[in-house]
Order: structure tokens, then C-alpha cells, then sequence
């Protein structure tokens, strides 16, 4: 797709390109109990997770929401008795495969959130890009791969490229 428009030099404002993106991501159901929602995060060195059912996105979970409701005692931290669904957000804001990232970085920004979730039409859960994934881009830039030019390349590059 052509935009027609001069090419930016940082990979953050360029258009889209329709690369095959990487689909897997772990989620939490509502069903859930955040103890072990904050175990995942743990173990994926995650700080978020969107919550789905049926495929579509219905509310996102950090790990800030379960500390803030959890306390610290002698065996360590001591998790509410909830499930996901009772403390997640349920206002997610999210982006469409095509969004540009100056959007998507822009979005970030101004709402003051480390990630958003790429949903399709429907709201299914395409993927997840993160401020890490953004900084990574721009890192990425001056390598022998140009940088990316969208989300989709974003969620394509490996999470230990460097």
C-alpha cells in the first residue's frame, strides 16, 4: 500500500505493511484467579494480560492491578481471593493491525499505558504491542533489517532480538 506521502526517517511514523504477525499470546479468562494470572505474568516477565472470551477481548489485567489489591506477609505476597474478571479493566483501548505506530505511540503516550492489544473488526485478539516493542523498534532502526514500519512487524520480531 502506497501513502503517497514522503518516507519517514523514524520507523515509528512509516505506514503499515501486511507481514504475518506473531498470534501467540497468553491471556486470562475472567474465570481466572488472579493469583494465578500474576503467576503467568511472572513467568512470561510480563506486566499485562488481556482477558478473552470466545476469542474476543473483554478487559486487560496488569499486574499493578493485583499488587494494589494484594498484601505482603511472612510467606511472601498474599493475593485477594477474586477472580480476574472482578478486578480487570473493561475499557480497553486497542489498535488494528494497520495503525501506524506514531498512532500507536501516541495513543500510549497520552492515555500513560504500556501496551495495547491489536484486535480485528470483531474484537478478536490479534496480538499485544508494548512500550518495550516500540523502544525495540526504534533500537532495531539502524540495523541491517531497516527497522519496522508497523504493528504487525512490531509483533514479528522476536522478543530477544536486539
Amino acid at each position: 500500500m502506497s501513502s503517497g506521502s514522503k518516507k519517514s526517517k523514524s520507523p515509528v511514523g512509516k505506514p503499515r505493511s501486511d507481514k504475518e504477525m506473531t498470534r501467540h499470546v497468553l491471556c486470562a479468562l475472567v474465570d481466572d484467579h488472579v493469583e494465578d494470572a500474576y503467576a503467568l505474568m511472572k513467568d512470561i516477565h510480563c506486566r499485562h494480560l488481556p482477558v478473552v472470551q470466545d476469542g474476543k477481548l473483554i478487559g486487560m489485567i496488569s499486574d499493578r492491578d493485583i499488587l494494589l489489591r494484594s498484601t505482603f506477609g511472612e510467606g511472601g505476597m498474599i493475593f485477594p481471593d477474586v477472580k480476574v474478571g472482578e478486578i480487570m479493566k473493561r475499557e480497553v483501548i486497542s489498535c488494528r493491525p494497520s495503525a501506524k505506530l506514531s498512532a500507536v505511540a501516541e495513543t500510549m503516550v497520552a492515555k500513560e499505558i504500556d501496551s495495547l492489544p491489536v484486535t480485528d473488526n470483531e474484537n478478536h485478539l490479534l496480538g499485544i504491542i508494548t512500550s518495550t516493542d516500540l523502544l525495540r523498534v526504534m533500537q532495531n532502526d539502524t540495523s541491517e533489517n531497516g527497522g519496522a514500519d508497523s504493528v504487525l512487524d512490531i509483533l514479528s520480531l522476536p522478543k530477544g532480538a536486539p
